[in-house]
């Protein structure tokens, strides 16, 4: 039986670890709650894109530490541990192998770094004092800390000592770290950039985003799904369109500018909208427009566009607000 997102945020960290055995997550005991929530989110909601919107930026975090630690680190299960599978014996001579976790607890550990490991542990069991696994964890690192892992050589690399003497007989073929009774300690790999792939073109969701680049200009990113496109055309024989209102105060009651700018079927896209009034506040939605009716699609929060100029009015008269009413004070025109 599925379980909603609202109903997962209310039940205890014991029904959170029965539900997650259920469906087959891998040592529930040892994720925190919004891991717990996470893994079952992914195998409950279906779909890619309302999966997304379901996990959040915590799924988000989640991929992304496990793609750094799986290109990254050498460690053969952390990445599978972070997305909540376990590695088979087959696969783990082919893997290579931070959000506050026993993984990443045990990821420090693993590097030699107790220090780390024990103050991850730590900010875990400050937010779940009763998660038994990271305080059997955390006591057993304070005791008894892991001592650093001793990598051996790339077996392309011959051990210190073996380089050929030009006057010496035939050189033996180079010996290989699996030959070496003894692992020899070599510097680590440079750390990878944290993502080197590319962005995806979209993230299928309905969205709009404005950002002020100076006084008179504002900068639009748009997305809208493909399935609320579909429900768009429903209305009928229209298009999309960006709706973009700059609102200016003045003495005389606000200032409103609408501009429409047609955008076809573009589901994604930018665009940059210019010589507005310096100082507006600027709302945008992205709708689709049907004869004369413009139904909202993705609306925007509220831009602030800077001011042009300094203000060129000054306080002209100085006040004290009390409890007992506002008191004028003396203006003797020495800042004027």
């Amino acid at each position: 039986m599925a379980v909603d997102r609202a109903t997962m945020d209310v039940m205890s960290r014991e029904r959170l670890v029965a539900e997650a055995e259920r469906l087959g997550v891998d040592r529930p005991a040892r994720l925190t709650r919004v891991e717990l929530i996470d893994e079952l989110v992914r195998r409950t909601v279906h779909g890619e894109g309302e999966q997304r919107r379901a996990r959040g930026l915590l799924g988000r975090a989640r991929d992304l530490v496990a793609r750094v630690v799986e290109r990254g680190l050498h460690l053969p299960d952390a990445a599978a541990r972070i997305r909540g599978r376990s590695l088979t014996p087959a696969s783990w001579s082919s893997a290579r192998t931070p959000i506050a976790t026993v993984t990443l607890a045990e990821i420090y550990a693993a590097q030699g770094h107790a220090d780390r490991a024990v103050a991850v542990l730590d900010e875990v069991l400050d937010t779940e004092p009763a998660h038994a696994a990271a305080r059997a964890l955390r006591d057993r690192y304070a005791v008894a800390p892991p001592r650093p892992p001793v990598l051996p050589p790339e077996p392309d690399e011959a051990p210190p000592g073996d380089a050929p003497d030009d006057d010496v007989g035939p050189v033996s073929p180079p010996v290989t770290s699996l030959s070496l009774p003894v692992p020899v300690s070599v510097p680590p790999a440079p750390v990878p950039m944290l993502d080197d792939a590319p962005l995806p073109e979209r993230y299928g969701v309905d969205e709009l985003i404005v950002m002020a680049v100076d006084p008179r200009t504002v900068y639009l990113y748009w997305e809208v799904s493909d399935a609320t496109l579909a429900e768009a055309r429903d209305l009928g024989e229209g298009q999309l369109v960006l709706r973009i209102v700059a609102v200016v105060a003045s003495w005389d009651g606000p200032r409103v500018e609408t501009r429409d700018v047609a955008v076809g079927e573009r589901t994604v896209g930018d665009w940059f909208v210019r010589d507005l009034p310096p100082g507006a506040v600027v709302r945008a939605a992205v709708g689709w427009v049907v004869g004369a009716t413009f139904e909202p699609l993705a609306v925007a929060p509220d831009a602030h566009a800077p001011q042009g100029a300094p203000s060129v009015a000054p306080a002209i008269e100085l006040a004290r607000v009390t409890p007992a009413g506002v008191v004028a004070l003396a203006h003797d025109g020495a800042h004027d």
